[in-house]
C-alpha cells in the first residue's frame, strides 16, 4: 500500500503541552552545588567545629572521651571539689569514680540494677539513688563504704537534692512522691503529686523553696508547708532540669516521643506510662535548623520577644523561662533532638543530648539564641555535671562512656563532611571554590570524593586534595553521579579560629539520550476539543502559563478524517527537546511528516491518505541543549493503526416479489479495510430498521444480508440500505422494487 499524494500530507500542529522537563538544567550549562549558611551547613557532619547562627563554620571546643566504664548506661554524674567524678550506672547498679589523673574504678556496688541519681551535697557527702528497690545510699567518697540511708518504699529514686540543713530530698516513682530525709532511717513523704515520676529536684537556698519537675510536665515550687504551687505545665513533656537565675527559672523539658523516626532512647528500667524517657527517640537532622543561633562574636540586640505560653508541643525538647510574676515562655525548642540535661556556663545554658546516634551540645543564651556547640557520632549524652575548672563531665547511654567537655578552650583542628550531592546523572566536576577567613597561622583545606551509589561505600573514590586555591581549584575526583566535600579547619596554638562561609562545586552532566515513553494515536474523528479537555484534566495544560493556542481547536473544521497524535517524552538531563514525526504505510518506507518542533501534539487530516495500516515514528533530539558533537537522540514507533476513509460497498444480488405481496431482498456488504459495524434498511420513505447479518452478527469486512419487506401494493417502491464500518464511514445504497 502506498501514500496518496504524500507530498501534500496536511498536518495541523497545535500546542497541547510543551516538551520542557526543566528550565535551566541543560547539559551544556554547568551547574553547581552550593553549601552556604546555616540552612545548608546544618546537613553536614560536624567534628570539632561549630555552626553559628550567622551561618559560619568555626572551630569548636574540646570534647574528649576520658573513660570506658564496664556499664551499659551512665544515668547520673556528679563531681566534688577535688575534681573527682562519680558516675551512677546500669545495668549492674554500680557507682564509679574517676579521680584526676587516675583510671576509673568501681567505688560502690549497690546490688541494684540501676543507679538513677547521684548527689554530692553542700557538705561534700556522696549519695546514690537506686532502682528497682528505691533506696538512697550514703557512700564514703574515699573508701566506697556505703550505708543504707533510707528506703523509700517506692521502686525508683530518680532525683536527689540537698537542703540547707543537711537534709536530702528524693524524687521517686512510680507514685510521684517526694521524700525529705534527715538521717539514717529518718525520712517522710512530704508530697505525693500524682505524676508517675519525680524526674528533677532543685533546692533554691535563697528562696528557701524546693523546685520539683515531674514526668507529666509540671514544675512545682514548695516551701515546706501548705500546698505546692504549680509554676509551669508543659503538657506531653517530661521535666529534665530546673536551673535558677536570681528570681527566674529555666526549665529543660523533653517530649514523650514522636517525630524523628530513629532509634529510641535507651530506656531507663521502670519508667512507665507516658510521658517518659523511654519513648523520646529521634534522628532527624532538622533539629539543627531549630538549634542554630548567633555565635557570641556576632550577637546583636534583639527586640523583646512576645511571650509564648506553655502548652501542648510537637517539640522533642524545649527550654522554658519562668518569670517571677508567674508568666512563662518557651525560648527554645528542638523538633528532633532528645535533650536530657542542662547547666550554666558563663551566663549561658549548655544543653546535652542527642539526635539519632549523634551526641550534641547546644549553647543557648537567655534570649533563646542557640549554637550547636559540638557534636560527636555514635554517642548519646544522657547525663552531665560541671567540674572544677570550668569543664563538664558527660555520661552516655548504650556505651557507658564518660566524656569531658572544655567550653573555655578551642580545638586546634576540626572538620565537616557535606551530605552526598546528587548530580542526577554522571557528571564531570569543574572547579571547587570556597569563602573563608583565615587569621594568621590558620587555614581551611578542601577535599572531595565521588561515587556512583547514593550511600558512601567501598566503591567510592578516596578523598582527593587538599585543593590549593579558594577562588577556584580543579576538582580532582573522577567523573561520577555523586560527590562530597570535606573541609578541615586549623589554627595555630595561640591563634584565632578560621571561619568557613561557603563552598561551591561546579559540574556539568554527562549527556544521556532522551526517552520517549509513549505514542498515542487517537481515534479517527475524535473531537480535538475532547483531547484538550483530557489534557487539562490531567493537569498538563495547567503547568504552562503561556499556552494560548488551545482555543484554535475551535477553528478547525469538524471532519471525521482528523487523527490526533500525542506523545510523552523526557530527558534525564532535563534538556530541552526537539521532535520529528514520520509516517509510513505497512510495507512502505518512512516519510517525513513535520520538521523539528518543540510540540508534543499534532493532528493529521487523513483524507489525502490511502486506506490501510500505518505506523508513526517520533524522534526526539536534545539538540537545543548540547553542542553538535554531544547531541543525542532516540526514537519510538507507535503500534500499527488503521486509516479508513472509504465507505463500504453494497451490492444487491436478488430482488424477488413473493406471492403474498412482500419482497425478498438479499445482497452483500463489503469494506476494503475495516469490519462492518452495523446496517439498517428502509422501504420507501419509512423509518430505518435494524438489519441483521445473514449469519447473525456483523464481525467481518464482508457480510451477507437478506430482508423481507412488508406487503407492498402498487408500483414505484424502493429499498435503501444504510451501512457503517468500524471507522464511521457510511454508505447508503438504493434499489428499486419492481413487481
Amino acid at each position: 500500500m502506498a501514500f496518496a499524494s504524500s507530498g501534500y500530507i496536511r498536518f495541523v500542529l497545535l500546542v497541547c503541552c510543551l516538551a520542557f522537563v526543566g528550565v535551566g538544567a541543560y547539559a551544556t550549562s554547568s551547574d553547581e552545588f552550593v553549601t552556604e549558611g546555616k540552612g545548608q551547613f546544618d546537613s553536614c557532619d560536624l567534628n570539632g567545629v561549630t555552626l553559628t547562627d550567622a551561618g559560619k563554620i568555626i572551630l569548636s571546643v574540646p570534647l574528649e572521651k576520658t573513660a570506658d566504664l564496664e556499664a551499659s548506661q551512665v544515668w547520673a554524674v556528679a563531681a566534688d571539689s577535688s575534681g573527682a567524678i562519680y558516675a551512677g550506672t546500669g545495668d549492674e547498679g554500680r557507682l564509679y569514680v574517676l579521680r584526676p589523673g587516675a583510671k576509673p574504678e568501681v567505688l560502690f556496688d549497690s546490688g541494684e540494677q540501676q543507679i538513677h541519681s547521684v548527689l554530692v551535697d553542700r557538705r561534700g557527702r556522696l549519695y546514690a539513688g537506686t532502682g528497682p528497690s528505691g533506696i538512697v545510699f550514703r557512700v564514703d567518697r574515699k573508701t566506697g563504704a556505703a550505708t543504707k540511708l533510707f528506703e523509700t518504699g517506692e521502686k525508683y529514686v530518680w532525683s536527689l537534692a540537698s537542703g540547707p540543713n543537711g537534709e536530702i530530698y528524693a524524687g521517686t516513682g512510680p507514685n510521684g512522691k517526694v521524700f525529705k530525709i534527715t538521717g539514717p532511717g529518718k525520712g517522710e513523704a512530704i508530697l505525693e503529686l500524682g505524676a508517675p515520676n519525680i524526674t528533677s529536684l532543685t533546692f533554691d537556698l535563697p528562696g528557701n523553696r524546693l523546685l520539683i519537675g515531674t514526668s507529666s510536665g509540671v514544675v512545682y515550687s514548695f516551701t515546706g508547708s501548705g500546698k505546692p504551687t504549680a509554676r509551669l505545665e508543659a503538657r506531653g513533656m517530661e521535666i529534665r532540669t530546673i536551673l535558677i537565675d536570681g528570681k527566674e527559672l529555666y526549665v529543660l523539658a523533653m517530649g514523650s516521643g514522636g517525630g524523628g523516626g530513629g532509634a529510641p532512647v535507651a530506656e531507663r528500667p521502670g519508667m512507665s506510662g507516658p510521658p517518659d524517657v523511654s519513648s523520646a527517640g529521634g534522628a532527624l537532622r532538622a533539629m539543627m535548623s531549630a538549634m542554630m543561633s548567633k555565635h557570641k562574636a556576632v550577637h546583636k540586640a534583639k527586640p523583646k520577644r512576645k511571650r509564648k505560653p506553655s502548652g501542648p508541643s510537637a517539640a522533642k525538647s524545649a527550654v522554658y523561662r519562668i518569670y517571677p510574676d508567674g508568666h512563662s515562655e518557651r525560648i527554645f525548642r528542638s523538633r528532633s533532638g532528645s535533650l536530657f540535661c542542662m547547666d550554666w556556663f558563663k551566663g549561658d545554658l549548655l544543653i546535652f543530648g542527642y539526635r539519632g546516634d549523634l551526641g550534641v551540645v547546644v549553647r543557648l543564651n537567655k534570649e533563646g539564641d542557640a549554637d550547636l556547640l559540638r557534636s560527636i557520632e555514635d554517642t548519646k549524652f544522657v547525663s552531665a555535671c560541671s567540674v572544677p575548672g570550668g569543664g563538664f563531665a558527660l555520661g552516655t547511654s548504650e556505651t557507658g562512656h564518660l566524656f569531658m567537655l572544655s567550653p573555655s578552650k578551642m580545638v586546634l583542628k576540626g572538620s565537616l563532611v557535606s551530605k552526598v550531592q546528587d548530580a542526577m546523572s554522571r557528571a564531570k566536576w569543574g572547579n571547587v571554590s570556597w569563602d573563608a577567613m583565615t587569621p594568621k597561622g590558620a587555614k581551611v583545606q578542601l577535599f572531595t570524593r565521588s561515587g556512583d551509589v547514593s550511600k558512601v561505600d567501598d566503591s567510592w573514590g578516596d578523598w582527593q586534595g587538599p585543593l590549593k586555591d579558594a577562588a577556584g581549584s580543579k576538582c580532582l575526583s573522577p567523573e561520577a553521579r555523586y560527590i562530597q566535600f570535606k573541609a578541615v579547619l586549623r589554627r595555630s596554638k595561640r591563634g584565632d579560629s578560621p571561619s568557613l562561609e561557603r563552598v561551591a562545586i561546579s559540574y556539568i552532566q554527562s549527556n544521556l539520550p532522551p526517552k520517549i515513553k509513549s505514542i498515542t494515536i487517537h481515534e479517527t474523528g475524535e473531537d480535538p476539543e475532547d483531547v484538550i479537555r483530557s489534557a487539562k484534566a490531567s493537569g498538563v495544560e495547567a503547568k504552562y502559563e503561556k499556552v494560548k493556542l488551545l482555543e484554535r481547536f475551535s477553528d478547525m473544521p469538524e471532519t471525521k478524517t482528523l487523527r490526533a497524535i500525542t506523545w510523552q517524552a523526557s530527558d534525564p538531563n532535563g534538556d530541552s527537546l526537539l521532535y520529528s514525526v514520520f509516517l509510513k504505510p505497512r510495507g512502505g518506507s518512512w516519510q517525513p511528516v513535520t520538521g523539528q518542533t518543540r510540540l508534543t501534539f499534532s493532528v493529521v487530516d487523513t483524507s489525502v491518505l490511502a486506506d490501510g495500516k500505518y505506523l508513526v515514528k517520533v524522534e526526539a533530539s536534545d539538540g537545543p541543549s548540547n553542542i553538535a558533537s554531544e547531541q543525542l537522540s532516540s526514537e519510538k514507533e507507535s503500534d500499527e493503526f488503521t486509516i479508513d476513509n472509504s465507505a463500504p460497498e453494497v451490492k444487491f444480488s436478488r430482488v424477488k416479489r413473493l406471492s403474498d405481496g412482500t419482497f425478498l431482498v438479499s445482497g452483500r456488504i463489503r469494506d476494503k479495510v475495516s469490519n462492518i459495524a452495523s446496517a439498517r434498511y428502509a422501504v420507501d420513505l419509512g423509518r430505518f430498521q435494524v438489519l441483521r447479518a445473514k449469519d447473525g452478527v456483523f464481525d467481518s469486512r464482508e457480510e451477507r444480508f437478506e430482508v423481507r419487506t412488508r406487503v407492498l401494493k402498487g408500483a414505484g417502491h424502493f429499498i435503501a440500505i444504510r451501512v457503517e464500518d468500524a471507522y464511521g464511514n457510511v454508505k447508503v445504497a438504493r434499489k428499486k422494487l419492481i413487481r
